[in-house]
């Protein structure tokens, strides 16, 4: 029996929080099963990051990113470019360095990540 198959009945906030976290990567995981496979957690609160930015117009770079995900520098720059290739995600280039262009979602990129949360959301509230 695997977490989601089991419905916590308990008033210990944190492991239904647990619980709940458990639940929204399994769904998160099946979202992104045929439409993105290849996008793993810090692939995915990275697609997180830049919606949230770009909502708040806070620019971000992958120097960021790797500060705030505590992620090597050329790690990141790898999910950069992973993400860049798939068009989830584009970099903004005004003649900065590398590591200081502005990233932002691509309207492929925020529409699959908007569509995984609204999965995420309906999945949450049939707790």
């Amino acid at each position: 029996m695997t977490h989601s198959d089991t419905e916590i009945r308990t008033d210990d906030a944190p492991i239904r929080t647990a619980a709940l976290l458990l639940r929204s990567r399994a769904a998160r995981l099946q979202h992104f099963q045929n439409d993105a496979p290849d996008i793993d957690d810090i692939s995915w609160h990275i697609l997180l990051d830049l919606m949230v930015s770009m909502k708040t117009n806070e620019m971000v770079t992958a120097d960021d990113l790797a500060c705030r995900h505590a992620v090597a520098k050329t790690t990141m720059s790898r999910y950069i470019e992973y993400l860049t290739g798939a068009e989830l995600i584009r970099k903004d280039h005004d003649g900065g360095e590398q590591g200081r262009e502005r990233l932002t979602l691509t309207g492929t990129g925020d529409a699959l990540a908007s569509d995984a949360l609204r999965k995420i959301s309906e999945e949450l509230q049939a707790l």
